[in-house]
């Protein structure tokens, strides 16, 4: 390996070290408010991908919770603060309910 392709790989691993921080869930943040910051900031993909990120780090199964916020009409994160949570404003603020 290059010196090139080590400096690539190590910046690589640095942005995906960066990108884990910034995308993580706050202590004690709950779903309603880290969906809000994560759509906010980075969009909906049309998948779940914030929500079972939330669920993972609370480290419960994500099976049974993918099916109950589907069951509410959350398909995907999007929708998840649109169906799940109607009172999620729509003024782009997220509301401050756990901190």
């Amino acid at each position: 390996m290059t010196d090139s392709q080590r400096s690539d790989v190590i910046a690589e691993q640095h942005v995906r070290e960066v990108a884990e921080q910034i995308t993580a869930p706050r202590e004690g943040e709950c779903l309603l408010c880290y969906a809000c910051r994560q759509v906010r900031d980075f969009g909906c993909d049309g998948t779940l991908r914030w929500g079972t990120r939330w669920h993972g780090a609370q480290h419960r199964r994500p099976r049974s919770f993918v099916k109950r916020l589907q069951r509410q009409g959350g398909y995907c994160d999007c929708q998840v603060l649109m169906d799940v949570f109607r009172h999620y404003p729509d003024d782009d603020v997220t509301p401050h309910v756990c901190h």
